[in-house]
């Protein structure tokens, strides 16, 4: 994936926990998908992050209401603030509705970005791996983590991190996305250090 499809997948699930705060939301969505320009790696300045909720027609009015308030809770908290410092605060062009019945189903079929579904039957495609990670507090430790999975680039010393070592890339000093084959590995090292850390997968349709 290209790096801004990465920083659009990683902006977005910051955006989803915000979303999905509210409980309700569980058992109404079947699925989420990336589309459009952020998946192309095509984004403008001017440019919406689009996303579709696929749910059933009786409930596509109160997906959308709990979506704008998720949205409105993210964009005002300190998770936005750092996407901001970053320069990257696209905003979403949110769609719901049945999938299957939905005109530009095509464009998702061609090109999304599964973020989230509920349905078992999703296993062809490209499969990816986001971490999300909790740094220890102390500098030692931090510096030693950051190293251990993102390398040194000094000038005098250049070494590979884990990350890179399989064949992953860096979205910001605490996300980073690993080929799902390379998913153990990463786990493996991240508990023997005991570093808290999240997953979520992703799946290019």
């Amino acid at each position: 994936m290209k790096t801004q499809t990465l920083n659009a997948v990683a902006y977005t699930y910051d955006m989803l926990t915000f979303v999905f705060q509210n409980k309700e939301l569980d058992d109404k969505v079947h699925s989420i998908y990336l589309f459009g320009s952020s998946v192309r790696g095509e984004l403008t300045k001017k440019s919406d992050i689009d996303l579709f909720f696929d749910c059933d027609k009786k409930n596509e009015d109160a997906v959308k209401r709990i979506i704008d308030a998720g949205i409105l809770n993210f964009e005002c908290s300190k998770d936005h603030e750092k996407w901001k410092v970053f320069g990257f605060t696209h905003p979403f062009s949110i769609h719901v509705g049945i999938l299957d019945e939905w005109e530009l189903k095509s464009s998702i079929a061609s090109e999304g970005i599964v973020l989230y579904t509920t349905k078992q039957t999703l296993t062809t495609g490209e499969k990816s791996v986001l971490f999300v990670i909790n740094y220890p507090k102390r500098k030692r430790d931090y510096i030693r983590i950051r190293r251990l999975l993102f390398g040194r680039d000094e000038r005098f010393y250049k070494d590979k991190g884990l990350v890179q070592q399989a064949d992953g890339k860096k979205i910001s000093s605490t996300v980073f996305i690993v080929p799902q084959t390379q998913q153990k590995m990463l786990m493996d090292a991240l508990s023997k250090e005991k570093i808290d850390f999240s997953m979520t997968e992703i799946v290019k349709i």
